[in-house]
C-alpha cells in the first residue's frame, strides 16, 4: 500500500478526513505549511526532496525517484514494475458507446453469450444473417 498524503490529491483528502499527518517531502516555492509543518494542500508539481534522509536535495520526479527505487531494490523490498494505470471498467460504464460483447437471442437455444457458444451459433446463423442483409 502506498500513501503520499501531501503529494497526491486523493491521499491528501484521505489524510484530511482521518486527521493524519501530511509531511512535506517535496520542496517548492508554492508549498504552504501549517504550524505543525503539515501541508495545507496537496503539491503534485516538481521540486527537490526534503525530509527524505540521504535523498534530500535530489530532483523529486527524476533522479530522486530513480535513487529511491534503486535503494529499495538493493534492500530486497521492491522490484521494478511498469504500471500504465489501466483499469478494467464495468460494463455499465461503457453502455453509452456500446460494449462489444456479442449476444445472440435464439428462440430454440436461448441467449448465447460465451465465445464458444457465439462461435457455434454464429456459424449456424451466418447464412441467415447473409440472407437477411442481402435483401
Amino acid at each position: 500500500v502506498q500513501g503520499v498524503p501531501a503529494h497526491d490529491e486523493r491521499d491528501f483528502e484521505f489524510a484530511i478526513t482521518f486527521n493524519l499527518e501530511r509531511p512535506q517531502v517535496i520542496d517548492a516555492p508554492e508549498v504552504m505549511l501549517d504550524d505543525n509543518d503539515n501541508m495545507l494542500e496537496a503539491y503534485v508539481g516538481d521540486g527537490v526532496l526534503v525530509n527524505s534522509g540521504p535523498f534530500d536535495g535530489l530532483p523529486a520526479k527524476t533522479e530522486g525517484h530513480q535513487k529511491i527505487a534503486d535503494f529499495l531494490i538493493e534492500q530486497g523490498t521492491a522490484e521494478r514494475k511498469v504500471n500504465f494505470k489501466i483499469r478494467d471498467w464495468i460494463f455499465s460504464r461503457q453502455r453509452y458507446w456500446g460494449e462489444p460483447i456479442p449476444l445472440i437471442h435464439c428462440k430454440s437455444c436461448g441467449i448465447v453469450f460465451t465465445w464458444a457458444q457465439y462461435a457455434s451459433a454464429s456459424s449456424r446463423f451466418s447464412s441467415v444473417i447473409r440472407q437477411s442483409m442481402s435483401g
